[in-house]
C-alpha cells in the first residue's frame, strides 16, 4: 500500500505492518494531481499552489497531521493509474483500505462555511454532490470514523454526530452507519443505497459496489452495463438471498434488460429499501440453492399461474422475501414462459413486482418447482433470437455513419436491408445520432425512410432532444413538423427546451416556444428552462422565456430562484429582466438568507442596488445572520454602496417620521 508522509509529502510503500493512516474521501475536480505529478513536484523541490488538486492534498495532510497521523492516502496520487494491474488491485482493495483507516476525512467542497453555521444541517448536506456519487457510498460505510469537512476544511461533524441526517439523506439505516455490518442488510436494500448515485464511467457503478457485497472481479472497461450484471453473478455465487431478483423498472434512467433475470443498474432497486429475505426461527434464509449455466439462472420457486381472464400468459414466481411492514405477503416477479413444459421463462421487465398475500395452504396449492429464467429470450426450438455479431457490426456502422453525417455510406448500408432503427452500444438509432451530430439533411433522409422519431437511447434522449442539444434548428423544426413529442424528457427529466436554454441556442428556443413547449417542467434538480438559462448566463433566452410567461419565482433543489441566482452571478441585465417580469424581490437564498438586494450589496453593484430599491426592495431585510444590506456592504468594503444605502435610509427615515 502506498501512503503519503503527511509532514514531507513523500510517497512511502508498505507491504506489511501498515501504520495507522488517514484517508480522504472527496469529489474529483478538474485539477487533480497524479502519482507522477507528485513525484515530479518532489523531485523539483517545488510546490504547485496554483493547482487545486495539489492544494487539496496539502490541506488533507495538514489536517491528518493535526490529528496525530503520520501517513495519509488519497486515491488521485497514491495509485499508479498508468498500471492496469495496480489500478485493478486498488479498486478491488478500496473498501478494505477505507475500512482499515484510522480516520476518514470527507471533504465536501461544495458545502460553504456559512451554510454549516447557519443552515439546516440535513438540507445543507443533502445538496452536496458527494452524496450523489457511486464511489463515496463505500467511503461513507466502510470507515469506523468519518469526519465531514466544509469547503474551508472546517469541521461539519462526524458520521456519529450526523447519523440521523446522513440516514435521511442516503436511505442507509442508522444502525449500519453506527457500525452494524452491511451484510446484515439484504442485497436489495444495499442496492437501493446506490440507486440514486452515479459514476462517470458506466462500469464503475458495479466496481464501486464490490466491497459492499464482499466480491472481487476483474475490470473490463468497455463492457458497459454488463459490468453490473457480472457483479450480480458474483454475488449469487456466495449468497442465497433472493432479493437480488426483486428489482423493477425505475421510470427514467436505464433501458431495461432484455428479458433476463438480472437488473442492468442499481436504479432498478430504488424501491427496495424495506425488502428483506424471509428467515426461519434459527435465522437461516428460507431459500433454495441458486445455480447458473449458460442458459440462465435456476431457482426453486412457487409459481402462480396467470388469471384465465387475462391473455398475457404471465406467471408470478414467488420469491422468499417480503416488505418489512407486510409480513403476511410475499414478493413475486412476473415471468413469461418460453417452453411448453413451463421450465424456461423470461422476466417481464415492463411489469413491476407483485406483493402477493399468502393464502392458507399456499405451498400445497402452488408447490415449489425448479425453473430457469433465461439470460436471453429463446424461440420454442431453443435457438436464441439475438442478432449475430455481423448484424451488430452493420447496425453500429449505420449509426456511426449517421452520426458522422456520411449520407452516402448510410444510404449504402440501408440498401442492404439493415434495420433503419438499428442500435449501437449506447442504444442510439441512426436518427438520434444524426440529430445529435447536427446533420439535418440526413435527419430528413431517415425520417422519409420511416425512422422512429420517438426512439430513445440509454440516456432517454429522443432525436428532438438530441437536435436541440446541438442547436440544429432545421432538424428541430423538421422533427416537430413530423410529429415529434415536444415535451419528452431524458433520464434527467430534461426537455428539448431545457437543453436549448442551457446551451443558449436562441433560434431553437424560439422555435420550441412557437410550437408550444411547456415552460414549467422541472429536471432532476428541480430546474426549469428559465433557471438553466439564468445559470448559464444566456440573457436573450431568459428574456424570451419571461416574455412567454415563464414563472419567475420557481426555485430549484438548492433553494435558489432565477432572481437570486442572477444576483449571485452579477448578471445585472438578467436581474432587471426578472424584476420587470414580476420576480419576488424578498425571496431569500436557502441557507444564506440573502435577498437579491443583499447579494447586490455584497458584490458592490451600486447601480443594481439602486435599481432594486427603486423597484421596492426592502432595505431593512436581513440575512440568516441578522445583517442588513448596509452592514453587508460595510463588511465587504464597498464604500459607494454604503454611501448610497445611507442616503436611501436617511430619506426613508424622514418619510417614516
Amino acid at each position: 500500500m502506498r501512503l503519503i508522509d503527511t509532514s514531507t509529502l513523500e510517497l512511502v510503500e508498505f507491504y506489511k505492518d501498515i501504520p495507522n493512516y488517514a484517508i480522504l474521501s472527496h469529489r474529483w475536480g478538474n485539477e487533480e494531481i497524479t502519482l507522477q505529478d507528485l513525484f515530479r513536484i518532489k523531485a523539483n523541490n517545488k510546490t504547485d499552489n496554483n493547482r487545486e488538486g495539489y492544494v487539496k492534498v496539502v490541506k488533507f495532510c495538514r489536517i491528518a497531521e493535526l490529528h496525530g497521523l503520520k501517513y495519509g492516502w488519497v486515491d488521485t496520487c497514491c495509485i499508479d493509474k498508468t498500471s492496469s494491474s495496480e489500478l485493478a488491485e486498488a479498486i478491488n482493495s478500496m473498501y478494505r483500505w477505507y475500512e482499515k483507516s484510522a480516520l476518514c476525512f470527507a471533504f465536501l467542497s461544495d458545502v460553504g462555511e456559512r451554510f454549516t453555521q447557519w443552515g439546516n444541517r440535513t438540507t445543507t448536506l443533502s445538496k452536496s454532490e458527494w452524496f450523489t456519487r457511486g464511489w463515496t457510498l463505500q467511503e461513507l460505510i466502510a470507515p469506523s470514523v468519518v469526519i465531514f469537512l466544509d469547503s474551508k476544511w472546517g469541521k461539519i461533524g462526524t458520521k456519529s454526530s450526523l447519523c440521523a441526517e446522513l440516514s435521511k439523506i442516503t436511505g442507509i439505516p442508522k444502525a449500519i452507519l453506527a457500525g452494524k455490518p452491511p451484510h446484515t442488510a439484504s442485497i436489495a436494500q444495499r442496492m437501493s443505497w446506490a440507486s440514486k448515485r452515479e459514476t462517470t464511467r458506466v462500469e464503475d457503478i458495479a466496481y464501486c459496489l464490490m466491497g459492499l457485497f464482499g466480491v472481487n472481479m476483474p475490470m473490463l472497461y468497455g463492457e458497459g452495463e454488463g459490468a453490473f450484471v457480472r457483479l450480480q453473478e458474483e454475488i449469487i455465487k456466495t449468497s442465497e438471498d433472493h432479493t437480488i431478483f426483486a428489482w423493477q423498472l425505475s421510470n427514467w434512467r436505464h433501458v431495461p434488460p432484455n428479458g433476463g433475470p438480472l437488473a442492468s443498474s442499481p436504479v432498478h432497486f430504488s424501491e427496495c429499501h424495506d425488502l428483506g429475505p424471509i428467515r426461519d426461527p434459527g435465522n437461516r434464509l428460507l431459500s433454495g440453492v441458486i445455480s447458473t449455466d449458460n442458459k440462465g439462472i435456476y431457482l426453486k420457486l412457487s409459481l402462480v399461474p396467470p388469471n384465465p381472464k387475462n391473455r398475457d400468459d404471465i406467471h408470478i414466481a414467488i420469491l422468499p422475501c417480503r416488505r418489512a411492514e407486510s409480513p403476511g405477503t410475499r414478493t413475486g416477479i412476473p415471468l413469461k414462459p418460453v417452453s411448453p413444459n413451463l421450465a424456461y421463462f423470461t422476466r417481464v421487465s415492463s411489469q413491476n413486482l407483485i406483493e402477493m398475500p399468502l393464502e392458507k395452504n399456499f405451498e400445497q396449492k402452488y408447490p415449489p418447482r425448479r425453473i430457469c429464467i433465461q439470460y436471453q429470450p429463446q424461440s420454442s426450438s431453443g435457438t436464441t433470437t439475438t442478432t449475430t455479431s455481423s448484424s451488430r457490426a452493420q447496425h453500429a456502422a449505420l449509426v456511426k455513419a449517421a452520426g458522422d453525417g456520411n449520407e452516402t455510406l448510410a444510404r449504402t448500408i440501408l440498401e442492404n436491408n439493415v434495420d433503419i432503427d438499428s442500435r449501437d452500444e449506447e442504444n442510439r438509432t441512426p436518427l438520434i445520432a444524426a440529430a445529435a451530430g447536427g446533420h439535418s439533411r440526413l435527419v430528413e433522409v431517415l425520417i422519409k425512410h420511416g425512422a422512429n422519431i420517438e426512439a430513445v437511447d440509454d440516456g432517454k434522449h429522443t432525436p428532438l432532444i438530441s437536435a436541440a442539444t446541438c442547436g440544429d434548428v432545421v432538424a428541430v423544426k423538421m422533427l416537430l413538423d413530423n410529429g415529434a413529442q415536444l415535451d419528452a424528457t431524458n433520464r434527467r427529466f430534461e426537455t428539448a427546451l431545457m437543453k436549448a436554454s442551457r446551451q443558449g441556442y436562441n433560434n431553437v428556443v424560439k422555435v420550441l416556444l412557437e410550437y408550444g413547449a411547456k415552460l414549467e417542467i422541472n429536471n432532476i434538480k428541480d430546474q426549469t428552462a428559465l433557471m438553466l438559462a439564468v445559470r448559464n448566463g444566456h440573457c436573450d433566452v431568459v428574456k424570451m422565456l419571461v416574455e412567454k410567461g415563464a414563472y419567475v419565482d420557481n426555485g430549484d433543489a438548492a433553494g435558489n430562484t432565477p432572481l437570486i441566482l442572477a444576483a449571485m452571478m452579477r448578471e445585472d441585465s438578467m436581474v432587471r429582466i426578472l424584476v420587470e417580469g414580476g420576480a419576488d424581490l424578498e425571496t431569500q437564498t436557502d441557507g444564506y438568507g440573502y435577498t437579491a438586494l443583499l447579494w447586490a450589496a455584497e458584490k458592490g453593484q451600486e447601480d443594481l442596488v439602486q435599481f432594486l430599491i427603486d423597484h421596492g426592495a426592502d432595505t431593512d431585510a436581513v440575512d440568516d445572520n441578522g445583517d442588513t444590506a448596509l452592514e453587508i456592504a460595510s463588511r465587504e468594503g464597498h464604500k459607494d454602496v454604503v454611501r448610497l444605502l445611507k442616503r436611501v435610509l436617511k430619506k426613508q427615515g424622514a418619510r417614516r417620521r
